[in-house]
């Protein structure tokens, strides 16, 4: 099994199914530019973490008996340089987008930032959870 703190899949489900409820609220109160805004954000909160994800996942070999990603793999270690190029953009893309959400008309900034930040949220109830199963390493 592998020891990652946190399941990407759970995440990914959670943060979806988070964002489309608090989406829909906001969609019963007639506020549209804040669901607008949560939908968009919690888009771009999903592919930071996606990128993210990607990026450690290949930074980081697996250990001898995990079986996630085959040991070839592990071979391919991206260089300090590039990780940090990668970093750079990222943020640079993601304040492209927060730029973006503040200017659109139909984009609540907020609600943008809401659903970008949801996905903060669900990573760590995923993590709590996952952390509280019976038989966890507490270490």
């Amino acid at each position: 099994m592998s020891e990652q703190f946190f399941d990407k899949e759970k995440t990914r489900n959670y943060s979806l199914i988070t964002g489309a409820v608090v989406a829909l609220l906001f969609l019963v109160f007639k506020k549209w530019t804040w669901a607008a805004g949560i939908v968009l954000g919690t888009g771009a909160g999903l592919w930071n973490f996606y990128l993210l994800h990607r990026d450690f996942t290949n930074l980081f070999p697996p250990q001898a008996g995990d079986s996630a990603r085959p040991l070839e793999q592990a071979v391919r270690r991206p260089s300090p340089f590039s990780m940090a190029g990668k970093f750079f953009l990222r943020y640079l893309l993601l304040a492209v987008l927060f730029f973006l959400a503040f200017k659109i008309p139909g984009v609540h900034f907020a609600g943008f930032v809401l659903g970008f930040f949801l996905v903060h949220v669900n990573l760590g109830v995923v993590s709590f959870m996952r952390l509280m199963r019976p038989g966890s390493k507490k270490s």
